[in-house]
């Protein structure tokens, strides 16, 4: 993200996911100079490590990811 300023990253995490919580990850991001920080969007789903396996959490995530990649297109633009 350095290297590559316009880089934005989304992170989908499952609430009861044990080896990645959303609490730690917000502590990573938060940790972040925050012209980093400010480029990661994190979201996390109530679910296990596969949020997607869930019908109800797969269409969040998928509604999320396309909303995140037309905001991250629309900003791109000159």
């Amino acid at each position: 993200m350095t290297l590559e300023p316009r880089m934005k990253v989304f992170v989908a995490l499952g609430r009861y996911d044990p080896t990645n919580s959303c609490e730690a990850q917000q502590s990573l991001i938060a940790g972040l100079r925050p012209d980093l920080s400010s480029r990661v969007t994190l979201r996390c789903y109530e679910a296990g490590h596969m949020m997607y396996r869930d019908e109800s959490e797969r269409a969040k995530v998928m509604a999320d990811l396309s909303r995140f990649e037309a905001q991250a297109v629309a900003s791109d633009q000159p």
